[in-house]
């Protein structure tokens, strides 16, 4: 049994043709050598071939760049500094509303030119910001200062002359008592609808010579007729002895006499007068 299968093999291996059978054969390894310069193109490479790994550090350059073709997902956080940012790329439109605050304004950088005219509203002054230094002169008028805002302490002392008071606005309220004296009040009106005025007055005379003398003292302003004269001495120096002072009026002045019977040599005394018509 055993030689008649070996026979019967080797009459198959020599009648029957030899049978393709396939095998398997390892590929050959494709080398950067085994690839003429310039051979790969755009199209041999397939799609998502290339990665990061594939691209040598620093070979993209901005002009490898399609346009527009960077987005915020490529840029890694905190990528761009102010080194990356070009003179003036910043613009107001890439600067999101109420992003900038106090703390990213350099000191002293903002001046006049940033500001838009009539930007700077009262709500924007500190407290106590404006001083006299920041006021144009003459520029504050009547209508800036507050009804009823000025108090005493605010008007410098002597700084209201007679031509800032309105006519009729004073009243003997407004008077302190015992404040006008005679050489406050050389003319007065009296009332108005009388027509009556009142004028007053002094001078220093020398009464070194005895016996009777005479003084005429003239009005500042003349009466329409002879007033109602009152006179009086006063501030007598070392005098003895005035005695008899009498006075009368004309509608320009006062004649005063008086007789001094006793006096020494130098001494002085004032006569007052008053005057009251029309």
């Amino acid at each position: 049994m055993k030689r008649f299968l070996s026979r019967f093999m080797l009459v198959l291996a020599v009648a029957v043709p030899t049978l393709a059978m396939p095998v398997a054969v390892a590929a050959p390894w494709i080398t950067s050598g085994s690839i003429a310069n310039g051979a790969v193109t755009r199209d041999k490479i397939a799609f998502g071939a290339v990665d990061g790994a594939r691209i040598a550090n620093g070979t993209i350059t901005l002009d490898k760049l399609a346009a527009i073709n960077v987005v915020r997902a490529n840029i890694a956080r905190g990528a761009i500094g102010s080194d990356q940012l070009g003179v003036g790329a910043v613009r107001r439109r890439h600067i999101a509303n109420r992003s900038v605050n106090k703390d990213k304004i350099a000191p002293k950088s903002i001046n006049s030119r940033r500001i838009v005219d009539r930007g700077v509203r009262r709500v924007d002054l500190a407290k106590n910001s404006v001083d006299t230094n920041k006021i144009i002169n003459g520029s504050v008028r009547s209508s800036d200062v507050r009804d009823g805002n000025l108090r005493g302490r605010d008007i410098r002392k002597n700084s209201i002359g007679g031509d800032r008071i309105r006519n009729g606005t004073l009243t003997g309220s407004d008077i302190a008592n015992g404040s006008l004296t005679q050489a406050d009040m050389p003319m007065a009106v009296v009332g108005r609808q009388t027509g009556l005025r009142i004028e007053s007055g002094e001078t220093t005379i020398t009464t070194a010579g005895l016996g009777i003398q005479n003084r005429t003292l003239g009005f500042n302003k003349n009466f329409a007729s002879p007033p109602l004269v009152l006179v009086s001495f006063k501030n007598v120096s070392d005098l003895v002895g005035v005695s008899n002072l009498q006075g009368s009026a004309t509608a320009t002045d006062i004649s005063v006499k008086f007789k001094v019977s006793s006096s020494s040599a130098g001494t002085v005394a004032t006569i007052s007068w008053l005057a009251i018509g029309k």
